[in-house]
């Protein structure tokens, strides 16, 4: 009798642990630690926006300990690139061995050429933030992208211009550091635009041999100039001053990437009829409104660069998929990501079965130095 009733004790007590262990978790076992790589230009020219990116990070996973104090742990480690090619190479193979996951805040050129090296460490789930090359669409990789790709976003911004009735168009091309995106992203413009007159000319933004888009815009009458130069603020706004020394009040459609007080500051006065496709709902969208508050709060300093709600996005999107996983590898973390929808700034985000973001774009114009939106919506509730 007397052993019966220790084997029940023991039962019970055996039961109480395990449900315990089933509601807490393993108290024994050790926590759950990562090392996140972040790869962007964090000292050169430009680098506020890479800055502004990883406080995003840094943010969200604030946020996220807030939320989960007995979450993972979590080393972010920055890796400047300069967002020079000759050192995209060099970040990528002095991080990779120390990190679990890696994000790299880049431009399409710059990825382009580690993406070889990223393919040799498949069990590492890269996030790439920038890279819309339809040369990783389709791919059954380790890359997930939290942006639709080139074709996509260009039919978007093609199909926006043409209902624009411009008749005549001059893109304006960067073909040095950003090549890989510009060049594809002029054809495929091209190819979904309805507008039956349409010049395209190069130029290097780091030489800012602007000569050739000068002389065709002396030689013609355009309704209106793409400024299709990637991630490049400064040297976007410069264009813009020149092309409107030429043709005073040109219209200016630019990339989504250089929004921001650098290129706000550089464009001086010419801040007028400058039209932006954006990833971002930038008004009436709680999650931004957040975001803004949050960032400023956390580092003392509003958040004006275009990638840091994206990036925070992206960070939210891979914390809340670890959380669920407990597991940094590409098997579990990838499988999870693309069968989940997240709640962003940027509205839902979705990925396809490739890891690539399904994002719309919407469309603002600059008048006096600030953003109006041109949706349907805002135009029937202004």
């Amino acid at each position: 009798m007397k052993t019966t009733r220790i084997a029940l004790i023991l039962v019970l007590l055996a039961a109480g642990l395990l449900a315990a262990f089933l509601i807490f978790g393993n108290p024994i076992a050790k926590k759950r630690s990562y090392v996140l790589g972040a790869i962007g230009n964090f000292n050169g020219k430009n680098a506020q926006v890479g800055v502004e990116a990883f406080n995003a990070i840094n943010l969200a996973y604030a946020e996220y300990k807030n939320t989960h104090p007995n979450g993972f742990d979590l080393n972010i480690l920055s890796v400047d690139d300069s967002w020079e090619p000759s050192k995209s190479l060099p970040a990528y193979l002095s991080c990779i061995s120390n990190v679990d996951l890696l994000i790299i805040l880049t431009g399409s050129s710059s990825f382009m050429l580690i993406y070889d090296e990223v393919l040799k460490h498949p069990e590492i789930l890269h996030y790439a933030l920038g890279p819309t090359t339809t040369l990783l669409s389709g791919k059954k990789d380790n890359v997930v992208r939290n942006l639709c790709d080139m074709e996509k976003e260009q039919k978007m911004i093609a199909e926006f211009a043409s209902s624009r009735k411009i008749e005549r168009l001059l893109i304006v091309t960067e073909t040095d550091f950003n090549a890989k995106y510009t060049e594809p992203a002029a054809r495929y413009f091209q190819q979904y635009a309805h507008i039956p007159f349409v010049d395209v000319v190069g130029f290097s933004g780091n030489l800012m041999d602007t000569d050739k888009a000068r002389e065709m815009l002396q030689a013609n009458h355009y309704d209106a100039m793409y400024a299709l130069i990637g991630g490049m603020p400064r040297e976007s706004a410069i264009l813009i001053q020149q092309a409107r020394a030429i043709q005073k009040d040109i219209p200016v459609l630019i990339t989504p990437w250089i929004r921001g007080l650098i290129f706000e500051q550089a464009l001086g006065g010419e801040n007028n009829h400058i039209f932006m496709p954006c990833h971002l709902k930038l008004f009436n969208n709680p999650s931004i409104d957040h975001f803004s508050t949050a960032y400023e709060k956390m580092f003392g300093a509003e958040s004006k660069e275009y990638f840091s709600p994206l990036m925070y996005d992206l960070a939210n999107s891979l914390f809340e998929t670890l959380d669920k996983t407990g597991s940094a590898k590409t098997s579990r973390l990838l499988p999870a990501l693309i069968s989940s929808e997240f709640k962003g700034t940027s509205g839902t985000v979705r990925f396809d079965s490739y890891g690539d973001a399904e994002s719309q774009m919407n469309f603002y114009e600059m008048m006096d130095g600030v953003w109006h939106d041109l949706s349907p919506e805002s135009a029937a509730n202004p």
